[in-house]
């Protein structure tokens, strides 16, 4: 594989003025926020162009997610923001998927407040 997601985090807010800064990094809420923010960091061996985007699922089923960026050929590292409108989503568990060129470069596990049992 010539693409490794060496990070991949969710949090509040990720600034990226001088460097990135993550702003509340966290799995859990008490209710689903108003937008979320990921911050991944990508390693790109062969320093082709890549296609990065998000999927939320709930269970199987794709919930949202956010258009694929392109990042030009020649970096070998990457690092990348995503923002998901989540206030329209229950209160509960989800998955988001980090997908790299088409393919799953990692997954986070999200809980927007969920009941226990």
């Amino acid at each position: 594989m010539t693409t490794s997601l060496r990070n991949f985090v969710a949090c509040e807010r990720v600034d990226d003025d001088a460097y990135f800064s993550l702003i509340h990094v966290r799995y859990r809420w008490p209710e689903p926020p108003e937008t979320i923010e990921f911050w991944l960091d990508i390693l790109n061996f062969s320093e082709a162009e890549l296609g990065v985007k998000l999927e939320i699922y709930r269970g199987r089923s794709l919930v949202d997610f956010t258009e694929e960026e392109f990042v030009p050929p020649g970096y070998a590292s990457v690092q990348a923001k995503f923002v998901l409108s989540t206030a329209d989503l229950a209160r509960k568990s989800y998955t988001v998927v980090a997908v790299v060129n088409g393919f799953t470069a990692g997954k986070l596990d999200l809980d927007f407040g969920a009941i226990d049992g």
